[in-house]
């Protein structure tokens, strides 16, 4: 699986190319021959991805836009909560959440009550 950034065109996303890497005679010698591909996320708001072969499954994270005004600072964005990623025989990208994320939903949710004795006060504006 090769990942690509498409970011110098119009929409600004990430792709992705199943195939196969041939190595030649020299270390340096490799050829990716492509054999299908595709979109790996819709828009502009995944992009730079990484992923880390295991050896039993590959886990990928990319970038995400934050949403705040531009300015004040000189760097945005968080990473995204990483994706299990599998090529089918037919070639074709799977791509879930990873399972460990099961574990961060709690049984119940989570409420904050305000202290008792104290006002709750809404903001002024």
């Amino acid at each position: 699986m090769l990942v690509l950034s498409l970011w110098d065109g119009d929409p600004w996303t990430t792709g992705y190319l199943t195939g196969r890497l041939d190595t030649g005679r020299a270390p340096t010698d490799l050829r990716f021959s492509a054999r299908t591909g595709g979109l790996l996320d819709h828009g502009r708001d995944f992009y730079a991805p990484a992923v880390l072969q295991e050896p039993d499954r590959a886990l990928m994270w990319g970038w995400s836009w934050e949403a705040r005004e531009p300015g004040g600072t000189d760097w945005a964005g968080v990473l995204t909560a990483p994706r299990v990623v599998d090529v089918h025989p037919d070639g074709a990208l799977r791509v879930i959440p990873a399972p460990e994320l099961h574990r961060l939903h709690a049984a119940e949710p989570f409420v904050v009550r305000p202290r008792a004795g104290r006002a709750c006060r809404r903001p002024t504006t």
